[in-house]
């Protein structure tokens, strides 16, 4: 009697099939009960298994099929897309990668799906980067990509295959400027020139760690689904499939305030930030920021406004609540059935939560004087409209599946959406500094009298 699951992201499948995927999931099926597998999701695979002979471009088409025959893009009559570098983590460069560029379909399609839908990546390139590690991903704005496009770009993943037998996951953003006819990331910075070639716009360089990814040294070559042992193999990587949502405090801005001087944060709709993606190749028991996503705010607060004491210093933390789509896929590797579980993680929306806390991020040194990063600000208060962003490492925790956390970093500009504001409290004004820059072009701020 064939058993199928509404949640699984592959076919309908044998009962015994079923019970081999719940087993590596540890969950049980109509009853039966399972022992959790290791978390690679094998099941007794033979050891010594050899690696295919047949190419890096072989193995990438087996797990993702929608690829075949497509063309090298490197040359391609078309803008570029993405471009850099793909090394270890030693810096060395790692030629002969086989890249494989797809587009996800719209951030708000994805977050209207239910727990256990699916989703499919849709192809859009490919390259193989040359001995010195560079790659270059071109392609036109196509009404495909057009179609996965939202207001903040195209949602884009990139699989990536290497001479050492690993599959890694990158996760990317891209919007198309028609008036350069050009790529560019959405939240490239206003000097990074937009053109249809290679620019800091649409840079991204990929650095992989030693024994990083899922292990490809034992796929197999099948396809269509085929009996094996005592089960189907299935070509190829599943969907994606949609797993609960998961709800943490993302830190957006910091302040500094000594001797009497107030501060306050205020966060608006609209405002824009960059948060880390997620993945996990061994169904949770670890994680690795794979990339960045950008989204927008959708509710407005201001937080409390906290005065330093007389001869002392205040350092503040503020914080956003955000909701995290979370999403999972099985790559089949060999002939019994063993598969990886890959588990991504993206940024969906504000929950309307937040507060402040004690800064964790340190204190800066400035100069007392107006010299340097100092001003000398004889105003009331002053506010940091139009500063450049700043990645705060750590910025959120949560656990996306059982298993470990993924501590991801986050990217908020102060601009008239992120704003922090220094009330001097004084008919004198006071100072102000900032990190890196004077304060209106710095990262992060501090103010005193």
């Amino acid at each position: 009697m064939p058993y199928r699951s509404t949640s699984s992201p592959w076919p309908a499948r044998p009962r015994l099939a079923a019970c081999v995927l719940a087993a590596a999931l540890g969950v049980g099926v109509a009853g039966v009960s399972v022992t959790p597998a290791s978390a690679t999701g094998s099941h007794g695979a033979p050891s010594g298994a050899k690696e295919s002979d047949d190419g890096l471009r072989v193995i990438a088409e087996r797990r993702f099929p929608q690829f075949k025959g497509m063309p090298d893009a490197r040359s391609a009559a078309a803008p570029v897309l993405l471009h850099g570098r793909v090394t270890d983590d030693s810096g060395s460069a790692v030629g002969g990668a086989e890249i494989l560029l797809a587009s996800l379909p719209r951030h708000d399609v994805r977050s209207a799906m239910p727990v256990g839908a699916t989703y499919s990546i849709r192809a859009v390139a490919r390259t193989t980067s040359d001995a010195d590690g560079y790659y270059v991903l071109r392609t036109a704005n196509t009404p495909e990509l057009r179609a996965h496009a939202d207001e903040i770009g195209v949602n884009l993943e990139l699989d990536v295959f290497t001479p050492a037998g690993r599959h890694l996951v990158f996760t990317d953003e891209a919007r198309f400027d028609a008036t350069s006819n050009g790529w560019t990331k959405p939240g490239a910075k206003a000097t990074d020139k937009v053109s249809a070639d290679r620019t800091a716009a649409n840079r991204r360089n990929m650095q992989i760690a030693q024994g990083e990814g899922s292990d490809t040294s034992t796929d197999v070559d099948v396809a269509a689904p085929v009996s094996a042992r005592d089960h189907d193999i299935w070509p190829g990587c599943s969907n994606w499939r949609v797993l609960p949502k998961k709800d943490t405090v993302n830190t957006i801005a910091t302040g500094s305030v000594r001797n009497g001087v107030s501060l306050g944060a205020r966060y608006n709709a609209a405002a824009t930030s960059e948060k880390s993606t997620g993945i996990s190749y061994n169904a949770g028991a670890s994680w690795s920021i794979s990339g960045t996503r950008s989204r927008s705010s959708n509710f407005t607060a201001s937080y409390y406004v906290r005065t330093a004491p007389a001869g002392g210093q205040l350092n503040r933390e503020y914080r956003v609540g955000w909701r995290h789509l979370v999403s999972d896929r099985h790559c089949p590797n060999n002939e019994i059935g063993a598969y990886h579980v890959q588990v991504e993680t993206s940024p969906e929306t504000a929950t309307g939560g937040g507060t402040d806390i004690e800064s964790r991020y340190g204190d800066f040194s400035c100069p007392t004087t107006a010299t340097g990063n100092t001003v000398r600000a004889n105003f009331s208060s002053v506010s940091t409209e139009s500063g450049t962003a700043t990645t705060y490492s750590s910025a959120f925790s949560f656990i996306p599946t059982a298993g470990a956390a993924f501590v991801g970093s986050s990217k908020s500009g102060y601009n008239s959406n992120v704003l922090i504001g220094y009330t001097f409290n004084s008919s004198n004004g006071g100072y102000w500094c900032g990190n890196n820059n004077v304060p209106t072009l710095a990262g992060r701020t501090k103010a005193w009298k």
